[in-house]
């Protein structure tokens, strides 16, 4: 589950992107099997829900931690394709007590791909300043993530803190 402060996504926002055919090369081929074994592993097979959160930080140059950015995005599966896209979430994480991360309440990028299909796409990104009290904002940096989705419930991701 997100955290108390995490953003969801606003469907009237997010853009939603054509139905994708990349397939888990892992998956079982339900139709190649004998009839008694297809309709087992179908029968097995039920609707899951998953949650996948990615976490991208930037550190400073002498190492210490400045920002987490944090993304969310829940799906449901049933073993060969994705269902559908649950809530999607992103969030920030200020972690260092001299410079202030303003983060603008807009997102840049909120897509996700179109639904039933053998796999999915779900991507964020903003735009966040870095700031020192006294001296103003040194920095603009727009993290994103990425994450793809599969029929099998295995996940790959992308992105950057910068």
């Amino acid at each position: 589950m997100p955290p108390k402060g995490a953003e969801p996504s606003d469907p009237a926002q997010v853009v939603e992107t054509p139905e994708e055919t990349d397939s888990d090369t892992a998956e079982l081929d339900i139709a190649a099997l004998p009839q008694d074994a297809a309709g087992l592993v179908a029968a097995k097979a039920s609707n899951k829900w998953k949650m996948t959160h990615i976490t991208h930080t930037h550190r400073s140059y002498t190492g210490a931690i400045i920002f987490k950015y944090h993304t969310y995005a829940e799906f449901q599966y049933n073993g060969s394709k994705v269902l559908k896209w649950g809530q999607r979430y992103d969030d920030f994480t200020d972690e260092d007590p001299v410079a202030a991360v303003k983060v603008n309440p807009k997102r840049l990028l909120d897509t996700k791909s179109r639904t039933p299909a053998n796999s999915g796409t779900s991507s964020m990104k903003r735009e966040a300043e870095l700031c020192v009290f006294k001296y103003g904002c040194y920095a603009t940096l727009h993290p994103w993530a990425q994450v793809k989705v599969y029929g099998s419930g295995k996940t790959a991701i992308g992105g950057s803190g910068v």
